[in-house]
């Protein structure tokens, strides 16, 4: 007995034709190649601003550390700040290096007569535009007027 199946392999003799390429499909094509872009582009972005957050934040963990200690002053406090960023866009981005001793500025030096228990917060401002490359200023998503700002405050022991 013979059974009558449907062949699932094509013909090998049967000869193929591709289907025309229409104006709608390269529209298409393009537009998501498009989105795809744009999408890359704010991964990219993003991940240069996590970067640049993540080293301003170790800089000013470095100088909160630095500002714990018995000899610290300002001078040497920015000293760490620059040196911590040595190297990298940020080295010369930072604009704005804040110190307070229990709330209050280091205009007066306080940072030279602090004691124990002193509270000491560091903080650092760069502008974003300066320290990320602006990738997406076409959409609207431009750094130019934005900034990074990160504090870190420690105890001194």
């Amino acid at each position: 007995m013979l059974l009558n199946l449907p062949q699932l392999l094509p013909d090998a003799t049967a000869q193929t034709v591709p289907a025309p390429i229409t104006a709608g499909a390269v529209l298409r094509f393009t537009a998501s190649g498009l989105v795809l872009l744009i999408a890359a582009l704010l991964i990219v972005q993003s991940c240069w601003l996590l970067w640049a957050t993540t080293l301003l934040d170790l800089s000013a963990r470095a100088a909160a550390e630095e500002a714990a200690l018995p000899r610290a002053s300002r001078a040497s406090v920015e000293s760490r700040v620059r040196q911590t960023l040595a190297n990298t866009r940020l080295a010369q981005s930072v604009k704005k290096i804040e110190i307070t001793v229990n709330g209050q500025s280091d205009d007066l030096h306080r940072l030279d007569h602090a004691a124990r228990h002193d509270r000491v917060a560091i903080q650092l401002e760069a502008p974003a535009g300066t320290a990320v490359p602006d990738l997406l200023p076409f959409l609207g998503l431009s750094l130019k007027n934005s900034s990074l700002r990160v504090r870190r405050v420690t105890t001194i022991p």
